[in-house]
């Protein structure tokens, strides 16, 4: 399983979304809309024709297990919640106060509904 994040400037207001391809990059078994967190799951696996399109992968960093992954704030900002090395954080106020966060709790139910 590969997540990639759409990056295609539109020329219209075409939204770009979160895929979740299979390993050969082939089928999307699921996706986050923009602005959304919540994994939507196919039913069966879906083609994508990416042709015209860019992505980027949102990977690992080099001998760390990491991800990133850009969420939508109460007030219309954004925060970075990241998995690293097997805990989570987020870049929210309410984390840095707490060191808890609704940010965190639907990154780690989405992750639990991929598996």
């Amino acid at each position: 399983m590969r997540v990639f994040e759409e990056t295609t400037e539109w020329t219209d207001a075409t939204p770009n979304h979160v895929y979740v391809f299979d390993d050969d990059l082939r089928h999307i078994i699921a996706y986050v809309p923009q602005g959304e967190q919540r994994v939507r799951k196919f039913k069966a696996p879906i083609v994508l024709d990416r042709r015209g399109r860019q992505f980027r992968e949102l990977e690992e960093e080099p001998g760390q297990k990491t991800n990133e992954w850009r969420v939508p704030g109460s007030r219309g900002d954004f925060h970075t919640v990241r998995l690293s090395e097997g805990n989570y954080s987020c870049s929210c106020p309410g984390y840095t106060y707490r060191g808890a966060c609704r940010h965190v709790a639907e990154r780690q139910q989405v992750d639990l509904d991929l598996n």
